[in-house]
């Protein structure tokens, strides 16, 4: 800690890309699980250096390191890309921080705005093993969230190249929100569309029951493929999502009731 509101981190760092990955676990999302954005687009973890800072209306991250997206390994491995760059900026327009520790909207709370926009890069090397098959992956995301005290709605996008073949782009957006029925009920509904080896869209809508605010709740959802067929990295999505594999995964509709603490 550096004071003034500066910090610094040096090791195996969460990389600051995604919405949901950046401010709060999945335990605190409004859905019980991520979205498939982020499992699809997600960073994880990068071995390097991060300097931060955190202020009364504006939160910001440069990362450094020499790979995005592996589990924490050793500096210089290798498997790792030789330059690897990431930066996130949140701007609480108004609220509080504490509401977008959680990704629902009580019931109470004052009316809350937050925009966050991020960009990351990587650079590969002749060392590198064939499996990365030459890839630079770079990215772009922006995201909106509106707070309204008892309702909320979350707009995301992404934009991606090198993804997951050379000379490609991927691209995903997520619409999200949800409103209280009651103090103790939230109904909530997402629809997300991803261009990552193959084009899907998939559809949820369920209910929330807040045993004890966000400590602990029961959650009940539909998930419905809507259009795609997804194949390769994007079958990866499937289980958390509730969603069966095979030949034809976007023929299976599920329901999902699981509880979260």
């Amino acid at each position: 800690q550096f004071g003034g509101g500066w910090y610094g981190q040096a090791g195996s760092i969460f990389t600051p890309v995604t919405f949901e990955s950046h401010l709060f676990s999945t335990a605190q999302t409004q859905m019980g699980e991520c979205s498939m954005i982020e499992w699809l687009f997600t960073a994880d973890f990068t071995t390097g250096v991060n300097l931060g800072y955190s202020g009364e209306h504006v939160q910001w991250q440069l990362c450094y390191g020499d790979q995005i997206g592996t589990a924490p390994s050793a500096w210089n491995a290798a498997t790792n890309q030789s330059v690897a760059v990431t930066s996130r900026l949140n701007w609480k327009v108004c609220g509080t921080w504490d509401q977008y520790a959680l990704e629902t909207s009580f019931p109470g709370q004052p009316f809350g705005a937050f925009i966050g926009v991020e960009g990351r890069y990587q650079n590969g090397r002749a060392i590198n093993p064939a499996a990365l098959d030459g890839l630079n992956p770079r990215a772009a995301t922006a995201d909106l969230a509106l707070m309204f005290g008892g309702a909320n709605l979350i707009l995301q996008g992404i934009w991606a190249y090198e993804w997951v073949e050379p000379d490609a782009s991927s691209w995903g957006g997520l619409v999200q929100g949800g409103f209280f029925l009651n103090d103790v009920l939230e109904a909530f509904g997402s629809f997300a569309a991803a261009d990552v080896a193959g084009l899907q869209g998939m559809a949820q809508a369920g209910v929330n029951w807040y045993i004890s605010r966000q400590s602990l709740k029961v959650t009940g959802r539909v998930v419905v493929p809507v259009f795609g067929n997804p194949q390769g990295i994007t079958t990866e999505v499937l289980p958390p999502q509730g969603l069966a594999g095979g030949p034809t995964p976007n023929n299976n509709v599920s329901f999902v009731l699981q509880l979260q603490s």
